[in-house]
């Protein structure tokens, strides 16, 4: 076996992958939810590959092709994918992930994860969806890509049966069939399309889940599971959920969705870097640019309205004849620090100058004055970055 999957192996012996969840079992879970004809439930059940050399109905083209005739259908208002599976094959994964994120944006599609779980390339399809649902004793996690090789042992066939192998390669094709368990070279190339296979899965959930990828990568559980606490808590799934409360949460969504206009996804501003910050204004200005523009204009008349506050505020705290207090200032005002940051010091030189009887003692009391109204006179943008290096980072004026 030689191939790179989205898979807990620890959790697919759990799994038939020749079967599908019986009906009557499916039915006697999610009655509750296909009870008023109105939502569409699919089961993601057991191994997936990604379905056209071993097609067993657990596939990602099959899956695909469900959700399709439920978003064509006008009867149905939402669709819930009904995960218990430990995960699967790379190739096909992305196909289906952002297929499901496109077609949340027209029609809610909810991920109830339940079982034992959503592991790997199934918490992925989990990710992709509008909202993501999990059972109080299901797990999930997993995240990243996995990779077995195991190969024929030809001293063994040799020694055991008598047979002989020699392995001929064209002359054009050195690389072919080389052998990953005794070749260091082929298995430092596995090992890097491993690597990047798992780079790849940690930025596409991270970007589902609207979760910085560093974040991601630290708190998604680094490839174990995790319990369903755990995933609340760190941002994997929405809501920790029985069928009933599902039902309940689905149909309060859809009376607030009335315009049939989809499930809005849900975005934590504050939990997402600068660079994915940077990003949405792309991607925002992209669909509509008239916005480019006003909001460049906008964002540099605050910066600049904000830049003559700081200057001003640092400029109060000036002494007439203090030569020490007007160095601060200067030194301050170029390398963007604030009256608030500078002001103690202020205050001390003054204290000194006051205490040597050189004068301006009143001047102390005026510059704790300038330093409490520091604050509200200064807006600083909030964000790792300034408003106009965000909006140069939108722009692609990297800085060098």
């Amino acid at each position: 076996m030689r191939g790179i999957y989205y898979v807990s192996e620890d959790a697919i012996g759990n799994y038939d992958p020749r079967r599908t969840l019986e009906s009557a079992d499916y039915a006697s879970i999610f009655g509750w939810l296909t009870a008023d004809g109105d939502i569409a439930v699919e089961s993601i059940y057991g191994p997936l590959d990604e379905g056209y050399w071993d097609r067993c109905f657990n596939d990602y083209i099959t899956i695909a092709s469900k959700i399709e005739q439920h978003a064509k259908n006008g009867a149905i208002k939402a669709i819930v994918l009904a995960i218990d599976s430990p995960g699967g094959a790379v190739n096909g994964l992305f196909s289906l992930t952002n297929y499901i994120r496109k077609v949340s944006s027209e029609k809610p599609i909810y991920a109830y994860i339940h079982g034992s779980g959503a592991f790997s390339a199934a918490y992925a399809i989990a990710a992709a969806c509008s909202r993501v649902y999990i059972a109080r004793d299901s797990e999930t996690g997993a995240c990243g890509a996995y990779g077995r090789a195991m190969e024929m042992d030809a001293d063994f066939m040799k020694k055991e049966y008598g047979i002989l192998q020699r392995v001929f390669r064209s002359a054009n094709a050195p690389k072919k069939n080389l052998s990953i368990v005794s070749n260091e070279e082929a298995a430092k190339e596995f090992q890097a399309a491993i690597d990047k296979a798992g780079d790849e899965y940690i930025a596409a959930v991270s970007s589902f889940r609207s979760i910085a990828k560093d974040k991601a990568e630290e708190e998604f559980g680094k490839g174990g599971t995790v319990d369903a606490g755990y995933a609340l808590e760190h941002g994997m799934v929405d809501k920790i959920a029985t069928i009933e409360e599902l039902y309940e949460d689905i149909s309060s969504r859809a009376e607030e969705n009335a315009e049939g206009r989809g499930e809005d996804m849900e975005v934590n501003v504050n939990a997402l870097s600068s660079e994915e910050r940077a990003r949405i204004f792309n991607e925002i200005t992209a669909l509509e640019p008239s916005l480019l523009a006003s909001a460049i204009d906008e964002a540099r008349k605050n910066a600049a309205a904000n830049e003559r506050s700081r200057i001003a505020a640092l400029n109060a705290l000036q002494v007439a004849g203090n030569a020490e207090i007007d160095a601060l200032i200067k030194s301050a005002i170029e390398d963007g620090r604030s009256a608030g940051e500078i002001g103690l010091e202020c205050f001390e030189i003054m204290k000194k100058a006051s205490s040597e009887g050189k004068g301006a003692a009143g001047k102390a009391e005026a510059i704790l004055g300038v330093l409490a109204d520091d604050t509200a006179a200064v807006d600083v943008p909030q964000g790792e970055e300034s408003v106009d290096a965000l909006i140069d980072k939108a722009l692609g004026n990297k800085e060098e």
